[in-house]
């Protein structure tokens, strides 16, 4: 937290210096955003990268955003949009400028990140509007949920300035609400890093207690011969990160599969896991979770709707593309339920990993 509030702070102290010169225009801010937004997404593991001054659209040339959040082949997850400091982000949130950029931004991803210099917003749709290709979100669909004044957030002298804790979390929270619950992906290895973002979550929300599931114990040892001591600290730990990755990892298997069948226009639910999942256990133990005193002591069932949710998301002709692993007896498919597990497993818990020894 340390370094990304100096971080801040020396965003803070640049942009400030910027915007009394004569000469400077909203490019002259995108370097220090970007490493102040690369920060973030480094310091919470999170995927993509910041890119300025890019196109969509490829050789059409249709939309000049400021910055997004995508990789290099100009894919994007989360749009951007920077305006000087004398607008605000309410204003900015309603624009309908140059074509209604902002509205069509928000029509192909229902996330975009707002900057005015100053401070950060996290754009999104009313959850009752239905996003239509092509059609701008209007205005009085937008929803700016959480702003940050990053300017107010500093002080102290320049040689040990103060951040505000509060607008460090809430930087924070804004961009990994983007990039976990609203971007679209289409790269297996940001998947992996958002589905391992959100098994972390769920696995802090599991209780202390965990006596009312000592029949999932039952289920591993039968299964996988491992035996959990939920009596001892180190494990329940690694009951309680082994059930969630399981959980995770058996949606992920399931989907795999059923988007090599599944129409474009049909979305995944949870119900296709059961239909779609090769192995036995994996389908047992996420039946078994989600029997209703189950899921109300283990706090999971909103964690496998945003789970399921996030597969939603994908672009999913883009994801087949850049599925490059190994095949298994010329099987891309199974190949890919195989391999993604070691990526997921390295973002969600670097320690179990090293104890695992995978």
């Amino acid at each position: 937290m340390q370094n990304l509030a100096d971080v801040i702070s020396t965003y803070v102290r640049e942009t400030r210096r910027l915007e009394k010169l004569p000469s400077s225009t909203e490019t002259t801010f995108y370097p220090d955003l970007k490493t102040l937004l690369n920060a973030v997404l480094k310091s919470e593991r999170l995927p993509f990268d910041v890119i300025t001054g890019t196109s969509e659209g490829g050789s059409r040339r249709r939309d000049m955003p400021d910055f997004v959040l995508g990789d290099s082949s100009l894919f994007v997850g989360v749009y951007g949009e920077v305006k000087r400091a004398d607008t605000t982000l309410a204003d900015l949130a309603v624009s309908t400028e140059q074509n209604d950029q902002i509205g069509r931004y928000l029509s192909q991803t229902g996330v975009v990140l707002l900057c005015n210099v100053r401070g950060v917003g996290l754009l999104t749709c009313d959850p009752a509007y239905q996003r239509e290709p092509g059609k701008a979100v209007p205005p009085k669909k937008r929803v700016l949920e959480k702003t940050v004044d990053l300017w107010s957030a500093v002080s102290g002298p320049p040689a040990k300035p103060n951040v505000d804790p509060e607008v460090l979390e809430g930087l924070l929270s804004i961009i990994t609400r983007a990039v976990t619950d609203l971007a679209r992906i289409a790269s297996p290895a940001d998947l992996a890093k958002i589905l391992a973002r959100q098994a972390r979550d769920a696995k802090a929300g599991i209780p202390d207690d965990l006596k009312p599931v000592k029949p999932l114990l039952d289920d591993y040892r039968q299964a996988l011969g491992l035996a959990f001591d939920i009596d001892d600290e180190k494990g329940a730990r690694f009951f309680r990160s082994s059930l969630v990755q399981s959980i995770f990892y058996a949606l992920f298997a399931a989907w795999i599969l059923w988007d090599k069948e599944a129409g474009a226009e049909v979305a995944f639910e949870v119900e296709h896991a059961h239909q779609y999942l090769p192995i036995p256990f994996l389908d047992a133990l996420l039946h078994d979770i989600r029997h209703p005193t189950r899921m109300k002591h283990l706090g999971l069932e909103v964690h496998l709707a945003r789970a399921i949710k996030t597969f939603n998301r994908i672009d999913r002709p883009l994801f087949r593309s850049r599925m490059s692993f190994p095949t298994i007896d010329g099987e891309t498919t199974i190949a890919a339920i195989t391999y993604f597990y070691e990526p997921f497993l390295e973002a969600f818990d670097p320690q179990l990993r090293e104890d695992l020894g995978v």
